[in-house]
């Protein structure tokens, strides 16, 4: 096996791209120990034409300084059931009937999570909500050209690694619209499939459904940062203080070791139009709620611009300046911290320890550490 396709991990996003353009299928993606997969190229039959080096989006990356930027909510009923403030599902009624495709990510019955393609908007549905995990691409950039060729429009939802293979893949068609998302890193399936065990052992029974960003109030307030699920017929909802995943996900302690370096994470999108959440639109616009869905719409290139006068017709849109959109958005800056204690966790989920004790165990903060926290807390609101 030779492999000149990245230096270190930091380097590889994993997003197949490379894979899915050999034109000898001598790459295959493979699992290290934390899970996370890598390209592996067999050496026999490679005959080094380089297509896979010209493909990764790592190694030259491109995209487009924002033109402009909005916030704006969908219906009360749409961002309900959207992870922020509807503006995926607006694009999806407005794209659906002009006759595109629509490709993002889904669950399988069995919580694998994978790129795949809507043709309706009763498909496009099980696009809709986060999910915090690396995607399996599934060969679906071989499907979305083929698609384009055929004449096909596209619209290709993703984080802005796989956005910009996509673009990599296919080029830069008048029939692919490119809406990328601001990310803050991706955990593998192999962790996420333990967040499923722990559920299904702590309650006893079959995990029938799972989903992040749940907006059900709990206690009375609405808490975007909750996840729903139902074992054994049973719905519940936990907080991050009593779901692993969730602790481990918001202390950034199992992302893919190149989100901590993601060359993606600043203004310059790959995206036609990026959507984010609009985190402190209370300091430009009081009446918005930030805990129940607004959206963050950034406009990067002519194309993505077409569609800004049918998206206000769908969504209530109110233009903010460029700079306070990146300034409030923390990964529209710099890349994801990763916790101190990353290595700690995987040594403990490889012991066989559990996701639940593998999260505790690097999460744990010492009582002095507990306390000047709280002290430094009390300072900054003064």
């Amino acid at each position: 096996m030779k492999n000149p396709l990245y230096s270190s991990k930091n380097n590889c996003a994993g997003c197949r791209a490379c894979m899915e353009v050999c034109p000898k299928s001598c790459i295959s993606m493979v699992e290290d120990k934390e899970g996370f997969v890598y390209p592996h190229i067999s050496e026999d039959k490679c005959v080094d034409c380089h297509l896979c080096e010209k493909t990764c989006p790592i190694k030259a990356p491109h995209g487009n300084f924002i033109i402009k930027s909005y916030v704006g909510v969908h219906t009360q009923e749409q961002v309900f059931k959207s992870a922020s403030g509807g503006a995926f599902w607006a694009l999806c009624e407005l794209l659906i009937p002009m006759g595109y495709a629509v490709v993002g990510v889904k669950f399988t019955s069995d919580f694998q999570v994978v790129y795949d393609i809507a043709f309706s908007l009763q498909e496009a549905e099980q696009f809709r909500k986060s999910k915090y995990v690396m995607a399996n691409t599934n060969g679906i950039f071989k499907r979305v050209k083929k698609l384009i060729r055929n004449g096909q429009k596209v619209m290709f939802t993703g984080t802005p690694c796989e956005v910009a293979a996509c673009k990599k893949v296919i080029g830069d068609s008048p029939n692919l619209l490119l809406i990328d998302l601001v990310c803050h890193g991706a955990p593998n399936q192999g962790i996420f499939d333990k967040e499923i065990e722990f559920l299904q052992t702590k309650y006893n029974g079959k995990c029938s459904f799972f989903e992040f960003r749940n907006k059900q109030p709990l206690s009375g307030n609405i808490n975007s940062r909750t996840v729903r699920y139902v074992v054994n017929g049973k719905e519940y909802i936990s907080t991050i203080g009593k779901d692993p995943f969730l602790k481990g996900y918001y202390s950034r302690l199992f992302n893919r070791p190149s989100c901590m370096e993601c060359q993606f994470a600043n203004p310059k999108r790959v995206g036609d139009i990026t959507l984010a959440d609009a985190w402190h639109v209370d300091e430009i616009y009081s009446d918005l709620d930030e805990l129940s869905g607004v959206s963050s719409l950034l406009f990067n290139t002519e194309k993505g611009l077409l569609f800004l006068p049918y998206l206000i017709k769908k969504l209530h849109l109110r233009e903010v300046p460029v700079k306070w959109a990146v300034s409030s958005n923390e990964q529209l800056q710099h890349p994801t911290v990763s916790h101190k204690n990353r290595s700690l966790f995987f040594e403990c989920v490889n012991q066989g320890g559990g996701i639940a004790h593998a999260v505790d165990k690097a999460t744990h903060r010492t009582f002095l550490t507990r306390l000047i926290n709280k002290v430094c807390r009390i300072l900054r609101s003064r």
